[in-house]
């Protein structure tokens, strides 16, 4: 602190040009055709738009981006369930709304 103020430490480097989510989604594609395993950081990379260092930067190494993707599409669907589920119509038809969603995906 000075004055009684506090300082604000600066981040390194460039802001984020990028958009979190579009960057999952693209990368959740090579998870779901090739698997954690098959698929490697080059190809995760190629399908984010983005360089191993600034991938690494942003996600940490392989393992994190994954589990940060299956964070990111659990909380959509917990999201989307909500909104079936508080919506309205009986409960057979907002569950078999959300059935429906479910076998489409």
């Amino acid at each position: 602190m000075r004055n009684g103020t506090e300082l604000t430490k600066k981040s390194r480097g460039r802001p984020r040009a990028f958009i979190t989510a579009e960057v999952l989604d693209r990368v959740r594609g090579v998870f779901l055709e090739k698997g954690f395993a098959a698929a490697s950081v080059d190809e995760l990379a190629a399908a984010a738009g983005l360089n191993r260092p600034s991938l690494y930067a942003a996600f940490g190494d392989k393992e994190q981006l994954y589990i940060e993707t299956l964070r990111f599409y659990g909380q959509k669907s917990v999201e989307g369930l909500d909104a079936v589920l508080s919506g309205p119509g009986t409960i057979e038809q907002r569950l078999s709304k959300d059935y429906k969603a479910a076998i489409d995906l």
